[in-house]
């Protein structure tokens, strides 16, 4: 009879390999030296504060995180490779800075030229690529597909992280569209996908194109948002838990016991429930 082994004795060689290496790399170095970072666009003000600090109070990454973050990477990186065949002139990892309070790096730049040559009649301008992989949990509920009933109904589309991280990008970067892709890491299976009409790529790839008056005035906003932020750190101070919200896009208080975030999921969830609620003095220790 076969046993089940705990803890595995071969298959988690490489998650290991990785987790050390994640120990060793240490906390991924900024763009340029701002408080905040694009791909925490949207997120929690108390966890953007505790961030900006550059404190030990965190918690590691779990082996977990570090798998899901770790195939991301990958995945972003083949892309990567193959993107540049396609559009000989895109600009990948550009570094860029908006008024010294966020910063970070795009996934891709691709420049109109090459969006009208691959694909004749292009008129979206320059392009702010972004990729995001994910489960398949995240897929339906982006994509809006129901497996049991093989239909698409009520997709919610990109997460509004992920609209307000590429909107920030694409106003740094002057681009005028921005598109998202999404990568599932498991794919449709073959009977919904003829049921549904969808093509190969369709099993497993999804991809959003959002115009100009769409992001611009949603990454304007988040921008003032992060602006505020800064100035109450700036004045020696904490931000209260609030973020902004993915039903509505609306900034809103979080609720520490139910967010899911704050429930295993945020670095600075111990210290946060410890510090209280509310608008709060920087601790001493990290001042």
């Amino acid at each position: 009879m076969y046993r089940y082994t705990t803890p595995t004795l071969v298959s988690n060689a490489l998650i290991q390999d990785w987790v050390q290496a994640e120990r060793e790399r240490g906390k991924k170095a900024k763009a340029f030296d701002t408080p905040f970072r694009y791909s925490s666009a949207g997120d929690c003000a108390r966890y953007l504060s505790y961030a900006s600090l550059d404190t030990s109070m965190g918690s590691d990454m779990d082996s977990a995180g570090v798998w899901v973050t770790g195939l991301g990477t990958r995945i972003h990186e083949w892309l990567q490779e193959a993107l540049v065949k396609r559009y000989p002139n895109a600009k990948l990892e550009v570094p860029t800075n908006l008024q010294d309070i966020i910063s970070g790096h795009c996934d891709a730049v691709i420049p109109a030229s090459d969006m009208e040559q691959a694909h004749p009649g292009w008129d979206g301008g320059d392009v702010l690529y972004e990729l995001k992989s994910m489960g398949m949990s995240r897929w339906d509920r982006q994509t809006g597909l129901k497996r049991r009933a093989k239909e698409i109904k009520n997709p919610e589309g990109p997460a509004i992280g992920t609209i307000l991280q590429a909107g920030l990008n694409a106003l740094a970067n002057d681009c005028q569209t921005v598109i998202v892709g999404a990568i599932s890491l498991e794919a449709v299976s073959k009977g919904i996908a003829e049921a549904m009409g969808f093509s190969d790529d369709q099993r497993f790839i999804a991809e959003w194109q959002i115009p100009e008056h769409v992001w611009r005035p949603a990454a304007e906003q988040e921008l003032r948002r992060l602006s505020n932020i800064k100035a109450t750190l700036d004045s020696g101070f904490l931000e209260d838990r609030t973020h902004v919200t993915e039903t509505t896009g609306y900034v809103e208080h979080i609720n520490v016991d139910r967010y899911w975030k704050c429930n295993g999921y945020c670095a600075y969830a111990d210290q946060c429930k410890a510090d209280g609620e509310g608008v709060i003095p920087i601790p001493e220790e990290n001042q």
